[in-house]
């Protein structure tokens, strides 16, 4: 379809014919006309394609993912019932909206060890935060602020990955992430789409509030980009002064505490900013170290794909990669309750308490068999239950600061 702009394009492969270039070109239309007002008016490539393969091979169901390149973005997904079109969509234009940013960061903005990346022996930048971090909160935040999300939409989004980010290890500066994320951090890895994003918001709002609501991330971004580009690298250890420079000293502190630093992100602080009232409830779950799960469609069970097998409880279970988790404490496991048997604001754990765990674990024949693992809980961690509000009566300094940041999604 080529009615987005004249020179864009949108290539779909559905083989059940359940999505088509057709069904996602008017909402991809109001995605890039958003992104276009957000740059000032002019996209930032003259061209681009979105092409999109859709998968129906059962073994890839619960997988997908995207690539971005300067003027295009690839995207694999299960291809889902056409009666689930208008989540599809949605889940998509997400999607596109994080691939399309991505033209500014990574690619038009980066370290000397992305700009000259070494594919035989690669060298991960510290600015995780920026590359991926900055880029899912804007993936979310230019609807926003374009008046395509609603504001309270935004915060339950983003109450979400407030939650999210607390499966990983809220101690461990991003900094030292990123620099780890391809070995000794990879468990961790896949936080920089929830704290990234959430340190990017509280980054945006902090700057707003700096400057009287006259300045916001992007604002800064867009100097950088005149200071380097493409073809110009910055130096890792100097992009904090730099941003310090462009805002004020309060953003050195929070880059110093809060990214290269090992403190939690300041949420009543940065949402007392903009008016939305915030409170928090600590209790223990099960600190399992960095893990990913996802859900088999063939035998309806989730699975750990990542484990950090040097963690202490992992080790006193033997869990094992691709272990099908069928039950905790004899309570049948599935998606839905699957968080809360890590512990929850009504049942917190604590160091010591027994595990007994059944999996279902492929033997030497590549057949299931069900085990049942024991162990105990051998490290806890902090997670908090929240409440976000937006408050009706506001002050005049939330209201203007709630304002600039928010723009048209206030409304």
């Amino acid at each position: 379809s080529p009615d987005v702009r004249s020179s864009d394009l949108i290539a779909t492969y559905s083989p059940g014919k359940n999505i088509s270039a057709n069904d996602i070109k008017d909402n991809l239309k109001d995605l890039l006309d958003a992104h276009r007002r957000y740059y000032g008016g002019t996209l930032p490539a003259d061209r681009y394609s979105f092409i999109m393969y859709f998968t129906d091979d059962q073994k890839m169901m619960g997988i997908g993912g995207a690539l971005e390149h300067n003027m295009s973005s690839f995207y694999f997904f299960p291809d889902v019932p056409k009666s689930y079109l208008s989540e599809t969509i949605d889940y998509l234009m997400k999607i596109c909206s994080h691939e399309f940013y991505h033209i500014i960061t990574p690619l038009n903005l980066h370290a000397e060890q992305i700009g000259n990346f070494d594919f035989n022996n690669p060298q991960m930048s510290e600015h995780l935060w920026l590359y991926e971090g900055v880029t899912e909160y804007n993936a979310h935040y230019i609807p926003l602020k374009e008046g395509l999300t609603p504001l309270t939409q935004f915060i339950n989004t983003f109450k979400e990955k407030m939650e999210s980010s607390m499966n990983y290890d809220d101690k461990l500066p991003f900094t030292e992430l990123s620099k780890g994320a391809l070995n000794k951090y990879a468990s961790q890895y896949l936080n920089v789409y929830q704290k990234g994003a959430l340190i990017g918001m509280c980054l945006d709002i902090l700057i707003r509030s700096e400057t009287n609501g006259e300045t916001g991330l992007q604002d800064v971004i867009n100097v950088l980009l005149q200071r380097y580009g493409k073809d110009k690298s910055f130096k890792d250890e100097d992009l904090f002064r730099e941003f310090t420079e462009l805002t004020s000293p309060n953003v050195g502190e929070f880059f110093q505490k809060y990214v290269g630093g090992p403190e939690r992100l300041p949420y009543k602080d940065i949402y007392e900013k903009i008016g939305v009232e915030y409170t928090e409830k600590a209790y223990n779950v099960i600190d399992g170290g960095g893990f990913s799960m996802n859900f088999n469609p063939e035998t309806f069970r989730m699975y750990f794909m990542m484990l950090d097998e040097n963690n202490e409880t992992v080790k006193s279970l033997g869990l094992k990669p691709g272990d099908e988790i069928y039950s905790m404490n004899g309570d049948v496991v599935n998606y839905m309750n699957l968080k809360e048997k890590f512990g929850s604001p009504e049942n917190p754990k604590n160091l010591g308490d027994k595990l007994e765990v059944e999996v279902f674990r492929k033997n030497a024949e590549g057949k299931f068999e069900k085990i049942k693992l024991t162990g105990e809980v051998k490290s806890v961690k902090t997670s908090y239950d929240y409440e976000l509000k937006l408050k009706d009566n506001v002050t005049e300094e939330q209201k203007k600061i709630r304002n600039a940041w928010a723009g048209a999604g206030v409304k």
